[in-house]
């Protein structure tokens, strides 16, 4: 099978996927962005990159004012390649494009940011959100909530990919080694932003421990980003900071 995975080049969702189909299927990548460096999951995968006066156009109007130009070089791609599926990440940017390529099985995973805050912008993009659930044959979410959500724009089934975990590489730390027995840790594996929700995880946290005094529990954060101050001042001020343990 012919795959064309409309996404970009560098995110971790579009490696993963490319690690899974290239030993079974031929699989190429539409992207806004460029490759990064030294990602092996690449090599071999034809990349087509959006053409560079058309990237400027989208840094200055944003996606769904370019349409059009997208949609004609990307037909190009699809004549080029002749792929038996599209798979399209990102609602509110590749599945937009996608919605107006005509191509079927047209398949759409919708990530979080582009099915929570994208459809709330304005009554246009409600519309276009709409649109792309309408055009796709297949959809996918990476939780059932998320599924809810979607929900609310389209009556299609949505398939569930849940973000998995290589345990040949991964595997649980014996507690003994950093914690006691019986403790209860807690474990959250994203960006630290406004958007992902660590400031109500904290504050459920802070209510955990208070409830929960002869427990010895605590929070791990493992990854960073704009937020991670003000999180840290959070746990400080509820009085739980010895427990919130920030990786990194």
């Amino acid at each position: 099978m012919r795959i064309l995975i409309m996404a970009d080049a560098d995110s971790a969702h579009t490696l993963k996927w490319i690690g899974a189909f290239r030993n079974a299927h031929e699989v190429c990548v539409y992207s806004f962005s460029a490759p990064g460096v030294g990602h092996g999951a690449l090599e071999g995968i034809p990349v087509y990159q959006v053409p560079e006066d058309v990237l400027a156009a989208l840094r200055t109007t944003g996606v769904r004012w370019q349409v059009l130009r997208l949609v004609k070089h990307l037909r190009g791609v699809v004549r080029a390649f002749q792929p038996d599926v599209v798979h399209a990440f990102n609602l509110s940017s590749y599945g937009v494009v996608g919605s107006f390529l005509g191509f079927h099985p047209f398949v759409v995973s919708t990530l979080g940011l582009d099915v929570y805050h994208y459809p709330k912008r304005d009554v246009l993009s409600r519309f276009l959100t709409r649109r792309v659930f309408k055009k796709a044959d297949v959809l996918l979410s990476t939780s059932e909530v998320m599924a809810k959500e979607c929900s609310k724009y389209t009556d299609k089934e949505m398939c569930i990919t849940s973000f998995g975990v290589n345990t040949d590489l991964f595997r649980p730390v014996p507690s003994e080694h950093r914690w006691g027995e019986g403790s209860f840790v807690v474990g959250n594996i994203k960006l630290l932003g406004e958007v992902s929700g660590q400031d109500l995880l904290i504050g459920a946290f802070a209510k955990l421990c208070e409830r929960n005094p002869n427990v010895d529990c605590h929070l791990v954060f493992v990854g960073d980003g704009t937020t991670r101050q003000e999180l840290e001042a959070q746990a400080v001020r509820l009085g739980i900071r010895e427990r919130v343990h920030f990786e990194g």
